[in-house]
């Protein structure tokens, strides 16, 4: 639309099997938070040019709704067992009204309607990172704003 400006806001960076995962911040779709897939990673860091084969749209991950907006990526990581972890917040929202969270998908393929877990809602807070410790716990860090950040582990739950 004219005098519209779309925001590209990626913050989570996945990788895997020699492709690379890009969560989205913003935008959203209607369907939830998008992750897009890049097959050739080496063309788009080698020559700084992505042609429309390598780059797709793997997914839309459902991590809930507030005042009718979609939660959107803050940050991705597989774990050593291959599943997928997110966090999530909501773009441009206050921090009183944040409801961050921490997700799990157990088999996560790209074209797949995956089966999102949420592991733990963080009402007033703000997931910004996720890695994993061993292959039982992840580390989980909290964006305070101008306060020191926090952290905490997360016991990840058994394979189903």
């Amino acid at each position: 639309k004219e005098g519209h400006q779309l925001v590209l806001n990626i913050e989570g960076l996945a990788q895997r099997d020699g492709r690379l995962y890009f969560g989205l911040k913003e935008p959203t779709s209607a369907n939830g938070a998008l992750v897009w897939e890049v097959r050739q990673p080496d063309t788009l860091f080698g020559y700084g040019k992505l042609s429309p084969a390598d780059v797709r749209l793997c997914t839309t991950l459902p991590l809930g709704t507030s005042a009718g907006r979609q939660a959107s990526i803050s940050d991705l990581h597989f774990t050593p067992d291959g599943r997928l972890l997110v966090t999530s917040t909501f773009a441009d929202v206050p921090d009183a009204l944040q409801r961050g969270g921490v997700h799990i998908i157990d088999k996560f393929a790209c074209g797949a309607s995956p089966a999102v877990r949420t592991l733990r809602r963080l009402p007033r807070l703000k997931p910004e990172g996720i890695c994993t410790i061993d292959k039982q716990r992840a580390m989980v860090v909290l964006d305070a704003g101008l306060a020191h950040p926090a952290f905490f582990e997360l016991p990840l739950p058994k394979v189903p």
